[in-house]
């Protein structure tokens, strides 16, 4: 059985970022959220597709077209080994449609279920290995269909909206000068376009990247609960603790009124990685807050970058 390309990729692509610096950060934006705002629960959620593996290994893309069902044999293992921590809740359902699981966990600490996922996902690949089974995390939930992870954070119903929708336009404004955290390799960035402008400044307590609820949203607010924004790691190389660490950043600064965005500027995402590392490099905020990777974090993008320049076509690079 092969390896998972993706975890490779992700050593190749962060790995020489400091990982205790990066644990370090991440806590502090933990309780200094959690000063700022009352957290109700945390949900951490991956999808993943299971193929035979001979048909994986002979060809990726005629797999895909031979989605195979674990027939219901994974999630009472994957459950039951004692991953879960006293208040943590696990589901790891399967949609006959789409012929796709995701697995989901709920509890308090962000951080804790993130370490939780990566035990179950490990848990997840020799339990499908023992099947003659290839899993491949490549989530779509709900419709969507990213590469990455998705943290839906539920809020106590008596946190002021305004105060909420100062967060979160604050954080989609500041999306835009650190999305190489989430999106730190070539292909991320067609993956977070949006089709249309967002009219985000004129909707109360509304923050979705894109003016729909597609593939191509960083992050959205969710109208029909009204407490619960969802943030999306678009690149599953990406460092998953960086990347939820910096959505708690961007909505702490708009919580605590350290950044005002231009409300008749609505943000629009960068279209390239070229653009994004050039945004990161120029961001006052980045320095600010993300001294501990910034110099490193714009030089692996730029590498990733002058190396995708020196093999893409001219009309791809043009094209965007």
């Amino acid at each position: 059985m092969k390896q998972n390309s993706n975890n490779k990729n992700a050593n190749r692509i962060t790995g020489e970022l400091d990982r205790e610096k990066i644990r370090s950060f991440f806590e502090d934006q933990v309780s200094r959220f959690a000063s700022l705002c009352p957290v109700r629960s945390w949900e951490v959620r991956a999808g993943f597709y299971c193929f035979r593996d001979e048909d994986f290994s002979a060809s990726p893309e005629w797999a895909f077209r031979k989605l195979t069902p674990l027939e219901g044999a994974i999630p009472a293992e994957a459950l039951d080994r004692g991953f879960l921590s006293p208040g943590q809740e696990g589901e790891l359902l399967y949609n006959h449609d789409l012929k796709q699981h995701t697995l989901m966990i709920r509890g308090k600490h962000p951080g804790e279920l993130i370490e939780t996922l990566e035990k179950m996902k490990s848990s997840l690949f020799t339990l499908a290995e023992k099947e003659g089974f290839y899993p491949l995390f490549t989530p779509k939930i709900d419709g969507l269909a990213p590469n990455g992870l998705e943290f839906i954070l539920e809020i106590e119903k008596d946190f002021p909206l305004p105060t909420l929708n100062r967060g979160l336009r604050a954080a989609a404004a500041l999306s835009r000068e650190l999305a190489v955290i989430p999106c730190c390799h070539v292909n991320s960035y067609k993956r977070i376009t949006p089709k249309k402008v967002t009219p985000l400044w004129d909707i109360p307590c509304d923050c979705r990247i894109s003016s729909d609820r597609d593939v191509n949203a960083l992050l959205w607010y969710d109208r029909k609960s009204t407490h619960t924004v969802v943030f999306r790691q678009a690149d599953s190389w990406s460092e998953p603790f960086l990347v939820l660490g910096s959505y708690l950043c961007m909505l702490s600064a708009g919580f605590g009124e350290d950044h005002h965005p231009d409300k008749a500027a609505p943000p629009v995402m960068p279209n390239s990685l070229g653009v994004a590392m050039e945004l990161w490099k120029n961001s006052a905020f980045a320095r600010k807050h993300f001294s501990f990777v910034h110099q490193e974090l714009y030089e692996i993008a730029r590498n990733e970058w002058f190396e995708y320049c020196d093999i893409a076509h001219p009309w791809e690079l043009l094209r965007g």
